[in-house]
């Protein structure tokens, strides 16, 4: 343990936990061996417990992370925008570098993401395979709540699952699955259901919005 010599009230427990020191970082909790072990001068607030955790050079732009589970977010340098993430779970975001307001709960969940932000990710290996090319801050607003839920899409923003094993178009936006293995094929699609419901019911008729502000080519007609 190697706590920096002018950061105040840092607690590190375990072998090599926050061994790279932070001088000025402050407020401080890492648990685990090796956690943070590469740690920056001025991480703050950052709460990480795990061997292997965190195990890059957290910069102050990721001031506020907390990492728990073996390897979480063991790439991680600074977050996009300043805004932390969350990741809990064993080697949760594990390949994440400049990712910023990510929450990510359970195995593996946002496994591959790179730079992405502002996605949830809860369940087993949810949103899996989102992953930007490169460090670019490509995929965003995306959430998947579920076993797999999400887990093939690459590309995408604004997308949304709830349910195990639900699916996307692998590269499109704007895309909403409910239900157990509920699959869209293209952007701006929303799917209830799986392949296998053979009734749906609703108390009340649907409302079909009529609004200019989501219509094109309107004009005005001229009677006769």
């Amino acid at each position: 343990v190697n706590v920096g010599s002018t950061g105040d009230n840092n607690v590190a427990i375990g072998a090599g936990a926050l061994y790279g020191g932070t001088s000025t970082g402050e407020n401080n909790v890492v648990i685990g061996s090796a956690a943070c072990d590469n740690a920056s001068s001025a991480q703050d607030k950052a709460v990480i417990i795990g061997a292997g955790a965190c195990d890059a050079a957290l910069t102050a732009a990721s001031d506020g992370t907390v990492a728990i589970g073996y390897q979480t977010l063991n790439a991680h340098t600074a977050a996009t925008g300043n805004e932390a993430n969350t990741a809990i779970g064993q080697t949760s975001m594990l390949n994440a570098t400049s990712a910023g307001g990510n929450v990510a709960v359970g195995l593996e969940s946002l496994y591959t993401t790179r730079a992405d932000s502002c996605n949830v990710a809860i369940g087993r290996k949810a949103l899996y395979s989102v992953r930007s090319s490169g460090d670019s801050n490509t995929n965003a607003y995306n959430t998947g709540v579920g076993y797999m839920a999400g887990d093939s899409i690459t590309t995408g923003v604004q997308n949304t699952g709830i349910g195990a094993h639900t699916a996307f178009d692998v590269d499109a936006n704007n895309q909403t699955c409910v239900g157990y293995q509920a699959t869209t094929s293209a952007a701006n699609a929303v799917k209830i259901g799986n392949g296998s419901v053979s009734a749906a019911n609703i108390q009340v008729d649907w409302t079909i919005d009529s609004d200019i502000r989501i219509k094109k080519d309107v004009i005005d007609n001229t009677l006769g």
